[in-house]
């Protein structure tokens, strides 16, 4: 098994940069933030009752979804934010790259919460377990026709891939780790992705 350490070091060489640990100052700021967040919700400050004054309302402002989230997730605001933030970026108008967030914390840190947030919309797509060689597959099981159905890659255009459990591609061999993030490297270039094997030659 490759050790934290080896994996660090492999995403750093690999994505060019540098892993490091919150600060005291950012772990102080987040605890600041929550402590904020909970003072609201006790004092009942947040006016805005979304069940109560129309269930059938379309949400229209990132206030409105700010007070929701205040109300009832009082802890994760921040990380729901930045996932929109980063779904916001396929409206960007000649993107480069596949800007990507890694959500990071302890168990039951209600990282899938913030995630849950986002499943069953238009351009979500959701996947509990993948591989970086599921992009585009070279499977000997299955034929020429079908591969391009089994591809992932296409099914994630002008979409956003959700993956709430992403240890699976931190562990194994340093080989392994180095061929993963290798691949998944020119997947985030946004420029496509070639392969080749004895099995289906070209894709």
């Amino acid at each position: 098994m490759t050790t934290r350490n080896e994996a660090k070091s492999i995403i750093e060489e690999k994505f060019g940069v540098e892993v490091q640990k919150p600060t005291k100052a950012e772990i102080k700021e987040k605890k600041k933030a929550y402590v904020m967040a909970k003072k609201i919700e006790e004092q009942k400050n947040i006016s805005f009752d979304y069940e109560t004054y129309n269930p059938e309302k379309e949400i229209t402002s990132l206030e409105e979804v700010k007070k929701i989230i205040l109300k009832n997730f009082p802890s994760i605001w921040f990380e729901v934010k930045a996932c929109l933030s980063t779904c916001a970026t396929i409206s960007l108008k000649n993107l480069n790259g596949c800007p990507s967030l890694i959500l990071v914390g302890s168990p039951a840190g209600e990282k899938t919460t913030a995630l849950s947030f986002f499943y069953g919309q238009k351009q979500t797509y959701i996947s509990d377990d993948f591989t970086p060689k599921s992009f585009v597959s070279h499977s000997a099981g299955v034929s020429p026709e079908a591969l391009e159905g089994v591809d992932l890659l296409p099914k994630l255009k002008n979409r956003i891939l959700i993956a709430p459990e992403l240890a699976p591609l931190f562990e194994g061999q340093r080989e392994r780790l180095v061929e993963n993030f290798a691949m998944l490297t020119r997947v985030l270039d946004g420029e496509g992705l070639n392969r080749d094997s004895g099995v289906h030659g070209h894709r």
